[in-house]
């Protein structure tokens, strides 16, 4: 089971073997610095898997992006379980944020919904009157 971990902005990462960068065809080699390394971190919003001295780097400078988060949330679970299996532990907290986004963008959607409904019944009844006035 491989326990993923989470910045202070949200991005998640796991911390990996040499070993376990192998086992996906990596080279144990940082993506960032090009380094042999015996540890690294699997990082979803990067892409990469880098050394640690690389991480800390990134971790000082690295910014918080809702479209980052996101997308992280729509699609890192399938990503990290392609690298790690299918046993993966998320940070505690993870899930909750995770469905309170979603929920967000269901409402949004809806709203829309809503916009489109109104322009669609306010056509049908322009449509009718000028029918029944041709009628008339």
């Amino acid at each position: 089971m491989k326990k993923l971990e989470e910045t202070n902005n949200g991005y998640l990462y796991a911390k990996v073997s040499r070993l376990e960068c192998l086992s996906w065809g990596g080279m144990g080699m940082c993506d960032f610095c090009g380094k042999d390394m015996d540890e690294g971190y699997l990082v979803f919003v990067l892409h990469s898997c880098i050394c640690p001295e690389c991480f800390n780097t990134w971790i000082g400078r690295s910014k918080k992006y809702e479209d980052d988060l996101n997308y992280q949330d729509e699609r890192a679970d399938g990503w990290f379980k392609a690298y790690l299996g299918s046993s993966l532990v998320y940070p505690e907290g993870f899930s909750n944020r995770n469905i309170r986004r979603l929920q967000k963008k269901n409402n949004e959607i809806l709203k829309d919904i809503e916009k489109l409904d109104k322009v669609i019944s306010d056509g049908l009844k322009d449509l009718l009157s000028k029918d029944s006035d041709k009628s008339a």
